[in-house]
């Protein structure tokens, strides 16, 4: 969730200096999932528990929803999709294999 947290902030900065208008929904979305990957993982960290693995994963398809539609998808979408995959695997692992 951290690296979740880290790279957000790494690509709301590149599209806020890219973007001549960057306040979209997308932008919004991902900028609430900041905070909210921060506090699950320091849920995850404190108290690992299965219902905090699955907020860590409401929190990661929370994230997805910036994505939009597949047909305004881009090759930086595909790739923001496959990270998010990427961390969404161990998050999955963790709320199968932690206790209640």
């Amino acid at each position: 969730m951290l690296v979740l947290a880290a790279l957000t902030t790494i690509f709301v900065l590149v599209y806020f200096i890219v973007r001549p208008e960057p306040w979209t929904w997308g932008a919004l979305v991902a900028i609430a999932t900041i905070p909210f990957s921060l506090v699950c993982a320091a849920l995850l960290w404190r108290a690992p528990t299965r219902e905090n693995a699955g907020a860590s994963l409401l929190v990661l398809a929370f994230s997805l929803v910036r994505v939009g539609l597949p047909a305004e998808w881009h090759t930086s979408t595909y790739v923001l999709v496959a990270i998010t995959v990427a961390i969404t695997v161990p998050v999955v692992w963790a709320a199968r294999t932690l206790p209640p």
